[in-house]
């Protein structure tokens, strides 16, 4: 069985200002593996899979140091998302629907997946810490 938490956070306002230039490099990464997939299918008529996109993902962090100051097993959910959207889109098709993914703008990028232990911790005072974001948040606990 899998068993997963969903974790409101109430973050102070230097934590608040961490998480949103979070959020705000994960949109960025999400828009530039969007941009990344529309030009390789135009260029050289390839498709790109979350598999081509994952492996380029190390040499990003590199170059961009932003992202590496945050979770890599966060990133590679970003990665996942959009590519959870291209099947959907490609499953629209089949059906006789469109919807292309869209680019998103940082207002509309409001949440990240964490895995425990890979970014993101649970201390014995019931405090979350995120991997780039200072201290501790205060939490309230919804299971789902």
């Amino acid at each position: 069985m899998l068993r997963s938490f969903k974790y409101r956070l109430f973050p102070n306002p230097t934590q608040a200002a961490g998480l949103t230039d979070m959020l705000g490099s994960f949109c960025d990464l999400y828009n530039a593996c969007l941009q990344q997939r529309i030009e390789a299918y135009q260029r050289r008529g390839k498709s790109l899979d979350y598999i081509d996109q994952a492996t380029e993902l190390k040499a990003v962090r590199l170059a961009d140091e932003r992202l590496a100051s945050y979770s890599y097993s966060a990133e590679q959910q970003v990665v996942r998302r959009l590519d959870k959207a291209f099947k959907a889109f490609f499953g629209r098709v089949r059906r006789g629907k469109g919807g292309f993914p869209r680019f998103r703008a940082k207002s509309m990028f409001d949440s990240a997946d964490f895995r425990v232990g890979d970014g993101l911790t649970i201390r014995k005072s019931r405090k979350i810490t995120v991997v780039g974001i200072p201290g501790g948040f205060v939490r309230s606990h919804a299971r789902s």
